[in-house]
């Protein structure tokens, strides 16, 4: 019910509020799972608070939580659109040392990062990888 909740929380940008709920999963004992640390990964992307994002990233393999694709994909989204490519393409290659497969939405988000910063070529570079894929 908390991730539930945090969830709704995030996407209404009322992160602050679902990070404190998030303290009181601990206080209560109740561990966060992968749907939990999504949630708020994307709360603090969309409210513009990154390194807050990859805090929780971190905490998340430092408890030996395994992100799924869905976790990166977020990161790599929140970077796209604030025009940090750089960044997104770090995430990628996390991915790819977990064995996790970047899939449309990633190249995607990288293809619009890369468009916002002007580079267009680039963009079309990885979409002409998307199609050979």
């Amino acid at each position: 019910m908390y991730s539930t909740i945090i969830d709704s929380m995030c996407k209404g940008k009322f992160v602050n509020d679902a990070f404190d709920l998030y303290f009181e999963m601990f206080a209560k004992r109740i561990s966060p799972d992968v749907f939990t640390y999504n949630a708020l990964i994307y709360g603090f992307c969309i409210v513009g608070q990154l390194k807050d994002a990859i805090g929780l990233f971190d905490k998340m393999i430092l408890e030996n939580m395994n992100p799924n694709v869905c976790t990166l994909n977020i990161l790599v989204d929140g970077f796209c659109k604030k025009g940090k490519v750089k960044e997104a393409k770090n995430v990628i290659s996390v991915m790819m040392k977990k064995s996790i497969k970047p899939n449309d939405f990633t190249f995607n988000s990288l293809m619009d990062g890369y468009c916002l910063v002007s580079d267009v070529c680039k963009a079309n570079d990885i979409f002409n990888s998307m199609v050979q894929m």
